[in-house]
């Protein structure tokens, strides 16, 4: 069962990655296929479904429906906030590749390079 940091790394990741889903390669000499048949034969969702609502009934109240909504807002705006630093470490790393290029070439700096400096 996936609890809530397995879902912000599902989140960041992508759930559609191979990392997530495999390279579709058969364990055991059995075709990948074939063990995907045998894993949903063995997953019993309704029986999970039943042990989370008991739970969700039991916890419902307001103050852990807020706290949760509290919880679920810093992690979306950690997220963020990571989102905007690789961005910017994408920008910088770009920006110093330009400036090797400018050097190797022998032209001066542009607009794009002349930041590093300032």
């Amino acid at each position: 069962m996936l609890n809530e940091v397995d879902f912000l790394i599902l989140e960041i990741i992508g759930k559609d990655t191979a990392v997530v889903e495999g390279l579709a390669i058969g364990e055991s000499g059995k075709p990948a296929e074939e063990q995907l048949m045998e894993r949903d034969e063995n997953h019993n969702p309704a029986a999970e479904n039943s042990t989370s609502m008991d739970q969700s009934n039991s916890s419902g109240s307001k103050k852990n429906v807020k706290r949760r909504y509290l919880e679920d807002s810093t992690h979306i705006q950690k997220k963020i906030d990571l989102q905007i630093e690789l961005m910017e470490i994408k920008i910088y790393k770009h920006r110093l590749e330009a400036l090797q290029l400018e050097k190797e070439i022998g032209i001066p700096r542009s607009k794009f390079t002349n930041i590093i400096f300032s």
